[in-house]
């Protein structure tokens, strides 16, 4: 179903004259416009009263028509407004016109940007053995992707070391 009443389904009602025929009774008789004769007009009428109840918002055959009869009305009210010829005609000024093509280029923009980062995936980073501080993974913290087999915060162990010049040199 198109977004747009407009484009919702209609009737075309074409008026055209009736076929000239010349030199009639003689051999050169013709119709020049054809059997159809020349076009004078044509109107499309919108078929929007006699669209089925379910195409409007809101409205589905899982409850009795009675709670739905005002959704249903304002729905054919809107399509009726939507389809509703104009009083009179106004260009759009250059600025407008230039305004909604560069709003229209910026969401063509973005939605390329996004599919083209839907197309790139990043490898996976993957923690380094031992890190710039020369300590492995099991003594940084822990990260689910990451790190995970780093230390929870909670499991942290606090050791007790001895002083330095005890570990290097004998007492005197």
């Amino acid at each position: 179903v198109p977004d747009k009443e407009i484009l919702q389904p209609f009737i075309a009602i074409r008026v055209l004259e009736k076929a000239v025929e010349l030199f009639q009774g003689t051999a050169l008789q013709m119709k020049p416009f054809g059997d159809e004769g020349a076009l004078v007009g044509e109107s499309r009428q919108s078929l929007n009263r006699l669209y089925p109840c379910t195409w409007y918002e809101g409205v589905t055959l899982d409850q009795p028509y009675s709670y739905q009869e005002n959704r249903i009305k304002r729905g054919v009210d809107r399509a009726i407004k939507a389809c509703a010829s104009r009083t009179a005609y106004q260009e759009e000024t250059p600025e407008d016109r230039a305004r909604e093509l560069q709003a229209e280029r910026e969401q063509r923009r973005q939605e390329q940007l996004d599919y083209m980062k839907s197309l790139i995936t990043m490898e996976e980073e993957k923690a380094e053995v031992i890190d710039s501080r020369a300590l492995p993974l099991e003594l940084r913290p822990f990260k689910s992707v990451f790190n995970p087999a780093g230390y929870l915060p909670e499991d942290r162990e606090v050791l007790q070391l001895r002083e330095e010049h005890v570990l290097n040199m004998e007492q005197l």
